[in-house]
């Protein structure tokens, strides 16, 4: 054991220290602030690296949707191993991985050589999501289930704003190599607090006997059927590339649950979907997040490229989504611990839709002004809907599975964002393209953004039906 770990561990075995659940809500909420923070943080940036490396914002967009796809495609296996040989082992495991990834990726002297540094970013986020919340869910009973994951929430919407916050800032007074390294002392924290504090929690009965048929299976299916979305406007919908990849990656998935229906240890209980609440909670998740992710990876080009704004003014500006994320996401979590998860979904939901399509009307003249209130709505609204889904999903889980269930929450999120920055870049690229035969490239620009907004759009309103039609939870 290290000297940090030791000092941290004897820190917290003092008379009069807070309980372990709420020490392991802040070790786990500090590494949701790390991905989220990346998260928000590569998306201001990326404006200014699409121009280091020369390359089309669809291209760029590569760095996001390389770290989306890898970490969707290894969460149930990661979550599933998490489960059999120790959450605390993966959690710790997973936030060194994902340090090492960002400083690898600071490194990056292409394109070519960024994206795999954004894969292995992805393998450590991976890990440390699958295990954080299932050891929150483990320490926290359905009377603060509810609480805790709406303070989870919080720390989640404050990464969101510090990236942008100081991400625009680093961009315009360094460069976008300093949004990578700029956050390695984080991890480093973050890897010695969660050695030194968390203690081992695991659900191994026996032998591990690896579903290995069903962890090819989910890998190549979800896999190739991003690939075909997000390939999609370039090789075309009738493509023969395009149809071989998507029908392979269906009939994958297909197998994958005859697999998951056949074996004795799944690696993912199909059962749980015989529960309403956490059925529709997973779809709701995946249908939402397909729907904010095109306004939320967009915006920055909107407002940089479209508006010419500094990547100062768009981050402070975009900043103001997760602010207000986490003025709700507290309150959000106590109110669903009271009268359930179903009122603050379907309430969040629908004003997630009116923002949406208030955004995907923004036009070349839009103040600033009207831009920071159509943020402020949607962060309204994205604070209502995510801590209630969370404890609606981890709820419904059994003590044995629920790293499993918190991979299938992840999985529901991290699809939806693959399936909206897909389609919402497809979008955008291919109507930018049209209207630049006609209209200048910032007019252009935008109109292809309102479009590849309000059409994504759409899913969310379905996100809101679907939550309408769930039980209470």
């Amino acid at each position: 054991m290290t000297l940090a770990a030791r000092v941290l561990r004897r820190a917290a075995s003092r008379p009069g220290r807070p309980e372990y659940k709420w020490l392991v809500l802040g070790v786990v909420s500090l590494g949701s602030f790390m991905t989220t923070m990346d998260a928000s943080t590569v998306a201001v940036s990326l404006p200014e690296l699409q121009v280091a490396f020369g390359i089309s914002p669809s291209t760029a967009l590569w760095v996001v949707t390389s770290y989306l796809l890898t970490s969707m495609a290894l969460l149930l296996i990661v979550g599933r191993l998490s489960d059999a040989l120790g959450r605390k082992a993966w959690y710790t495991a997973g936030v060194f991985v994902f340090t090492v990834g960002v400083l690898l990726a600071s490194a990056s002297q292409s394109i070519g050589q960024i994206v795999p540094f954004r894969v292995l970013t992805a393998v450590g986020a991976a890990m440390l999501l699958s295990s954080g919340v299932a050891l929150l869910a483990a320490c926290f009973d359905e009377r603060e289930r509810g609480k805790a994951m709406g303070f989870l929430g919080l720390m989640v919407s404050a990464g969101l704003a510090v990236g942008p916050l100081t991400g625009g800032p680093i961009v315009d007074a360094l460069d976008w190599r300093a949004t990578f390294y700029l956050r390695v002392p984080i991890g480093i924290f973050g890897t010695l607090l969660a050695w030194g504090i968390l203690r081992e929690s695991r659900n191994r009965q026996g032998p591990l006997r690896f579903d290995v048929p069903g962890g090819i299976t989910i890998v190549v299916g979800m896999v190739s059927l991003v690939l075909a979305i997000s390939q999609a406007s370039s090789w075309g919908l009738t493509s023969p590339a395009f149809l071989a990849l998507a029908i392979f990656g269906g009939a994958m998935l297909a197998l994958f649950v005859a697999t998951e229906l056949r074996v004795s240890e799944p690696l993912f209980d199909l059962a749980m979907f015989h529960d309403r609440v956490f059925a529709s909670s997973v779809a709701s998740m995946f249908l939402y997040f397909a729907g904010v992710a095109s306004a939320y990876y967009l915006l920055p080009f909107y407002l940089i490229q479209g508006r010419g704004y500094s990547s100062t003014v768009a981050g402070l500006t975009f900043a103001l989504y997760p602010i207000t994320m986490m003025a709700v996401s507290v309150l959000a979590g106590i109110v669903t611990d009271r009268v359930g998860s179903r009122a603050p979904v379907v309430a969040g939901s629908a004003v997630v839709v009116a923002s949406l399509v208030f955004v995907g009307l923004l036009g070349e003249g839009a103040p600033l002004a009207v831009v920071a209130v159509a943020l402020v709505v949607m962060g309204l609204g994205s604070g209502l809907i995510e801590p209630a889904n969370n404890s609606a999903i981890m709820g419904a889980a059994s003590p044995q599975r629920l790293s499993v269930a918190a991979a299938a929450l992840a999985i529901s999120r991290q699809t939806g964002l693959v399936l909206g920055v897909s389609l919402g870049s497809a979008i955008f690229a291919s109507r930018q393209r049209a209207y630049e035969l006609t209209e200048s490239s910032e007019s252009a620009l935008v109109h292809g953004f309102q479009e590849a907004v309000l059409f994504t759009a759409g899913l969310a309103f379905v996100a809101l039906v679907v939550a309408a039609l769930r039980g209470r939870g």
